[in-house]
């Protein structure tokens, strides 16, 4: 839930509505401010960066009032052309890949706690490797998605952990549905889905050179990578998207 805390700050930020979809506009600095001030006044929130796999798999279907007590940020090319279809622009792309990382170097300096829950064992163990090495003394824990950990089990190691924020990488909509359900029992104040996040971060999987996500085509890198996983998304979850847009202007 949004406090009314939250709502006040809310509010002095502008926003972008695709279709009834509320999204924040603001720059990286403007996000991090934002979840700073939330753990300083410790109201508990739900982040998600919204882009066209989001509105496709949560927002376009019955799970759709999982997203409206969130805090989104825009992530994607999908989103800026649905947004000058509306004839609006972002201040900035906030794709969660790059976000995360200005993330944990504020919660380095700020020292607060990550927990992650989700990914591969191995991908999980090369991320807090990694992360670790760049942020010394960063508090980061976390569990694989792959472990069977009862739930219950879970979230008492992630409250003992004593974590400000919880990274969870499940995939879309699973880790949106498990945040939604159990972010407050696990006493973390700010909840993020990552995705990828976590396999990209530590390497496990190659994220796309910097000239193609300079060019709005890092979406084309992955779907050469791993067409298999992702055609469907990008083929065919895409156009829909887009139409869906167009059908929703001024919604």
């Amino acid at each position: 839930m949004i406090s009314t805390h939250e709502r006040a700050r809310l509010s002095v930020l502008p926003t972008v509505n695709i279709g009834d979809l509320e999204i924040l506009n603001c720059t990286l600095e403007d996000g991090l401010d934002l979840i700073s001030w939330i753990i300083e006044f410790e109201s508990p929130a739900q982040v998600v960066f919204v882009n066209t796999h989001v509105v496709n798999k949560i927002h376009r279907t019955a799970l759709s009032p999982i997203l409206r007590e969130t805090l989104k940020f825009n992530d994607g090319i999908g989103m800026e052309i649905a947004a000058r279809l509306n004839g609006c622009r972002f201040a900035q792309n906030l794709n969660g890949t790059d976000f995360l990382p200005h993330l944990l170097h504020r919660a380095w300096s700020q020292h607060w706690g990550v927990y992650v829950y989700g990914a591969r064992k191995t991908a999980l163990e090369a991320f807090i490797q990694k992360a670790s090495a760049l942020f010394p003394g960063l508090e980061l824990s976390g569990t694989d998605g792959y472990s069977n950990v009862p739930v219950a089990h879970l979230i008492d190691d992630i409250r003992s952990s004593g974590a400000h924020i919880l990274l969870v990488a499940l995939g879309v909509p699973g880790q949106e549905l498990w945040l939604n359900a159990h972010l407050q029992q696990t006493g973390c104040l700010v909840g993020i889905g990552v995705g990828a996040f976590i396999d990209m971060y530590g390497e496990t999987i190659p994220r796309a050179p910097r000239i193609w996500r300079s060019a709005r085509c890092e979406w084309l890198w992955r779907l050469i990578h791993e067409p298999r996983r992702l055609w469907r998304r990008y083929l065919v979850e895409g156009p829909g998207f887009l139409w869906w847009t167009l059908s929703n202007r001024g919604g």
